[in-house]
């Protein structure tokens, strides 16, 4: 079967599958914060008006199809083999309480994938959309906040930076995103 086939029918499998799931559409995406238990933080936080609120959950919908999708198509990426390895690393690591995975531990990870030179450059793009999709979300969100709701939000994001064993201003070792 040639490669384009089978990644069509990656794309067909997971959007069936997400199709299939609205209880995790409505949850904000399944994750251990999903959208929705995000968006209540800020409002208890940030002290929200009900129209801010309704404002930032506005802005997390819109992002969220598109972030959703760039997720199926990092995993359309990698071979069901390679998937089912992906999968089993996740597996481990909320066994182990979610801890961040040192930068060495996640090379030997990719090595063990066994991506091949053109999944590596496409999981590299994959990855700036996604960063460049998080940083947009973030603008748009902070547009909709006073400043004092903007310092909050921003040792809010420092803290959970620190508790995830981050450095950097900007969430990442040595600063860069």
């Amino acid at each position: 079967m040639s490669r384009f086939r089978v990644l069509g029918l990656g794309f067909a499998l997971v959007g069936m599958f997400v199709a299939s799931q609205p209880a995790l559409a409505q949850r904000g995406g399944g994750g251990r914060g999903g959208a929705e238990k995000r968006i209540q933080r800020m409002v208890d936080k940030l002290d929200l008006s009900d129209q801010q609120a309704a404002s930032v959950r506005e802005v997390f919908e819109r992002y969220q199809g598109r972030m959703k999708a760039l997720r199926s198509e990092r995993r359309a990426v990698l071979t069901p083999e390679q998937q089912e390895r992906a999968k089993s690393f996740r597996r481990e690591r909320r066994e182990s309480g979610g801890e961040r995975v040192s930068r060495q531990e996640r090379r030997e990870r990719r090595q063990q994938l066994g991506l091949s030179d053109e999944q590596r450059r496409s999981m590299k793009d994959i990855r700036k959309r996604m960063r460049e999709l998080r940083q947009s979300r973030r603008g748009e969100v902070a547009k909709l906040l006073d400043d004092r709701q903007r310092g909050i939000l921003e040792s809010m994001r420092e803290e959970h930076g620190q508790r995830r064993g981050r450095r950097g201003r900007r969430g990442r070792r040595g600063g860069r995103n």
